[in-house]
């Protein structure tokens, strides 16, 4: 047995790119899985109802608790496995090492042992062939993690498997058994043992006020021409595990129009997940856009939907490297209802630099459903796709010019929309500029965009239901200047920008001049 352990382990742990460690990495951490926990536990809510869902996720509690101690407590110190990167283990000179390894024993794996009970569990409550597939295809990833980062061997991964499946299954037939009055007492009993370890938390809290003044001229053909002016309050607080590597929040929006009391306030939720390492980062729930690496251009997101839509709403997964970056995005915007219509966007970018060479792009998959029961509506479909090529003159520009940005870019740009009702796809190809210049607190930055169609050929139709970008890529020309300055600045806590933006579009000239606070709290 120990000759087809090395064998596996030897080829499981070879040499591979960097990014496949940072996901075995990611797979093997307890905590990055707190939202797949949290979207189980509602299921089993939704599904048994408050009392029951909350008694067995109880028990199913007990069930992982049991297997870890058993794993953990009853067996590895009386096998003593040595784990494969352990320093007295022979194998360990033919093994890569890829995280810190831990001093206990090896035989057998609790996160084998935790991950198949909470799936077998899951499985035996929810019943659905998709959820049970992919709950047991979760457990088997976790394991692989495992063996490629050489702190099990396969047999411990199999022997905690079955120990975690096994107990799963007694214990959720056993609480089928018990009637839940005698179960209060028992979990009671339980939970008033003593923990053999303690998990650290940190206490967190941040967030940002903005106060935006915005006042926008021009004959209104694609825009009102009208003036915002606003306060926003973002408060949140949570707690943090590991270093601040994983971190709960939860907070508010507060969006508050000046100049008319309460009228027109809204109030948004805040409520995430946040894991970041060095790396790899990802987020769940409501969360700031500001996690983006890189702002969404001005064809996915308006200053409009910057200025009333805080968050993004959904998932993210990110990934720096020392030569550029990438993060993909599903924004949901709409949960189906009667009144509502089901929205979501996914979005990509990234973007590669080598030198002064850049390379990259965002692409996006726009879908507006219908709302419930609606017989009037049609589905809509918007791809835009924005490749580029580009130079970034920083590399050969001294620090005492004091430049910021000196850059430029170009590459073709093109949509797709569909109408459901009529089945016909509408077409757009052009192409998209950007130069981006930034010296001392002064700024200048042009986006020109050339298509030989409209970019947004339903705009007029269904508004920012449909394209939440700037509505003047409803025409088939766009020119934008934003010419603009930090007059206060206090670290990386308070800064006050003033901009005067300029916007040309077919038949149509907007000038806006802006003013924007924000202190980060």
């Amino acid at each position: 047995m120990q000759s087809i352990d090395d064998r596996i382990i030897l080829f499981v742990n070879g040499e591979y790119p960097p990014w496949v460690d940072q996901i075995m990495i990611l797979l093997s951490d307890r905590y990055v899985w707190i939202p797949l926990y949290v979207v189980l536990a509602l299921c089993v809510m939704k599904k048994l109802g408050w009392k029951q869902g909350l008694i067995m996720l109880c028990v199913c509690g007990l069930a992982v608790g049991l297997s870890d101690w058993i794993c953990a407590t009853a067996i590895r110190p009386s096998v003593a496995r040595l784990r494969p990167l352990h320093p007295d283990n022979p194998i360990s000179e033919y093994l890569r090492i890829v995280k810190r390894v831990p001093r206990s024993f090896s035989f057998p794996s609790c996160h084998a042992a935790n991950t198949f009970a909470l799936s077998t569990f899951m499985s035996l409550i929810l019943r659905r062939r998709l959820i049970v597939g992919l709950l047991f295809a979760w457990a088997i990833l976790v394991c692989i993690s495992r063996a490629y980062m050489a702190v099990h061997y396969p047999s411990d991964l199999l022997a905690g498997a079955t120990i975690g499946a096994s107990i799963a299954l007694a214990s959720f037939y056993s609480a089928k058994a018990i009637k839940g009055r005698y179960f209060a007492p028992l979990l009671l009993l339980c939970l008033s043992q003593p923990a053999s370890a303690s998990v650290p938390l940190k206490f967190e809290y941040g967030g940002e006020f903005n106060a935006i003044f915005d006042n926008r001229e021009g004959k209104g053909l694609y825009t009102p021409a009208r003036t915002y002016f606003l306060t926003q309050l973002a408060p949140e607080i949570g707690f943090s595990l590991d270093r601040g590597r994983h971190r709960v929040m939860g907070g508010a929006v507060w969006t508050q129009p000046i100049g008319c009391e309460w009228e027109g306030k809204r109030i948004s939720p805040t409520v995430y997940y946040r894991y970041a390492a060095e790396r790899l980062r990802a987020s769940i729930g409501m969360f700031p856009r500001t996690q983006l690496i890189e702002e969404l251009p001005e064809y996915l997101v308006s200053d409009s939907t910057r200025y009333f839509q805080r968050n993004l709403r959904g998932a993210m997964i990110q990934y720096v490297g020392p030569e550029g970056f990438f993060e993909a995005v599903c924004d949901w915007r709409g949960m189906q209802s009667r009144t509502r219509r089901e929205a979501f966007a996914l979005i990509a970018q990234g973007r590669w630099q080598r030198g002064l060479i850049q390379a990259g792009g965002t692409a996006m998959l726009n879908h507006l459903a219908l709302a419930k029961g609606a017989k009037d509506q049609h589905v809509n479909d918007n791809i835009i796709a924005n490749p580029y090529f580009g130079l970034d003159f920083m590399p050969l520009l001294p620090a005492p010019l004091r430049f910021k940005a000196l850059s430029v870019q170009v590459g073709p740009i093109a949509s797709l929309t569909r109408d459901r009702g009529d089945m016909k796809w509408l077409s757009s190809v052009g192409a998209r500029a950007v130069v981006d210049i930034k010296w001392w607190r002064l700024g200048l930055r042009n986006v020109l965009s050339i298509t030989d169609k409209p970019l947004f050929p339903l705009y007029d139709r269904y508004s920012n239901l449909l394209n939440e970008g700037e509505p003047y890529y409803a025409s088939d020309f766009y020119n934008r200047t934003e010419l603009s300055g930090l007059l206060v600045g206090y670290r990386d806590i308070v800064a006050l920008h003033a901009s005067l933006d300029f916007h040309v579009a077919r038949s149509e000239f907007m000038f806006y001049q802006r003013l924007i606070l924000t202190v980060k709290i």
